[in-house]
């Protein structure tokens, strides 16, 4: 296996990179999970910075640190970063072989083109033979981040090319799709789902509003089936998921609001008479902020573009690790 090519030179992006590996292995994901064992490791902050360090064809984190960013693949990086469609095409022409070479954490220039939102270097590079398959050590690909960035233009061409739809990444379940879902991105949802509605369970199908799969789910062993998946980087806390109906169906009801965007839904409006019945006397509305609280847990929820919430329920995913109402954020914040 190639050793990972550096391509930024400050070293905090080393260590924020090292820190998400580290994340990424707590929450089970395979791909982060191997990396360790590859190195054998420790799942520690030195040890993820060992692994970084190794990936890179490096003997410690010093001589990482004093190499990085050299070499073709770093100059590849800054005109994927500049969006200079013409200067990356140039480069490609004399050095081919870069589309498959990877970086940091096993992003290849694919997927670092995908994260600058821009479609014709995503293109460009499936034109000169990029793998629209391939996955970086957390299991996140092209199509995850068309999902995740909602950008319905950018999944299509992933989805054209071949990309699959049933992906994990960041955890089991954690699928394009729900990685649009989590941010109540419908219009890139939409385009996902007509793929596949991966994975079919009870917050899946609350995300897309779609009641009849909601009402076959709904008593089934499917219902809080592949949902692994929590959160789509390290700058959400640390939670688990669990597998009691009550909490099963209280994530589901989280993401049904969450993709409305403010406007009530078939999904939200089926979901709130059986979500009453799971609490001793449901929820408690608490203003315009639709914030909620159950009386039975005690804990409390609220949902919109970047609240943050605590309490049962799960808006975006993160469950009752989440901080609680009383310190959420302004909406518009990503963590």
């Amino acid at each position: 296996m190639s050793p990972w090519r550096t391509f930024r030179t400050e070293p905090t992006y080393y260590e924020e990179r090292a820190d998400g590996l580290l994340a990424s292995a707590a929450d089970g994901t395979p791909s982060a999970v191997a990396e360790f064992t590859r190195w054998s490791a420790p799942l520690t902050v030195d040890g993820s910075r060992e692994v970084v360090a190794r990936g890179h064809g490096y003997g410690s984190w010093a001589e990482l640190l004093d190499g990085a960013g050299q070499g073709s693949f770093g100059a590849a990086y800054r005109l994927v970063e500049a969006r200079d469609l013409a200067g990356l095409a140039s480069l490609l022409d004399r050095e081919p072989a870069l589309v498959t070479e990877v970086g940091t954490n096993g992003n290849d220039l694919l997927g670092l083109a995908a994260s600058t939102c821009d479609e014709r270097l995503v293109a460009l590079l499936l034109s000169r033979g990029a793998d629209v398959r391939r996955a970086n050590v957390h299991g996140w690909t092209v199509l995850h981040q068309a999902g995740y960035s909602n950008l319905p233009a950018l999944a299509r061409v992933a989805l054209d090319a071949g990309a699959p739809v049933d992906g994990y990444g960041r955890g089991d379940g954690g699928t394009p799709l729900v990685a649009a879902l989590f941010w109540g991105h419908v219009e890139v949802a939409r385009v996902l789902a007509a793929h596949g509605v991966v994975p079919r369970n009870l917050r899946t199908a609350a995300g897309l509003d779609d009641v009849a799969l909601l009402e076959s789910l709904w008593d089934t062993p499917s219902a809080g089936a592949h949902r692994g998946f929590y959160r789509p980087h390290s700058g959400f806390p640390v939670w688990r998921p669990g597998d009691s109906p009550a909490e099963v169906r209280d994530e589901a009801l989280s993401w049904a609001a969450g993709r409305t965007r403010w406007t009530p839904s078939r999904g939200w409006s089926h979901m709130v008479p059986r979500w009453t019945r799971t609490c001793t006397r449901g929820p408690r509305w608490c203003g315009p902020r639709r914030t909620g609280g159950c009386a039975r847990c005690g804990g409390c929820w609220s949902w919109g573009p970047g609240w943050t919430c605590g309490g049962r329920s799960a808006a975006r995913g993160t469950g009752s690790a989440r901080r609680r109402c009383t310190t959420r954020r302004s909406p518009g914040t990503s963590r």
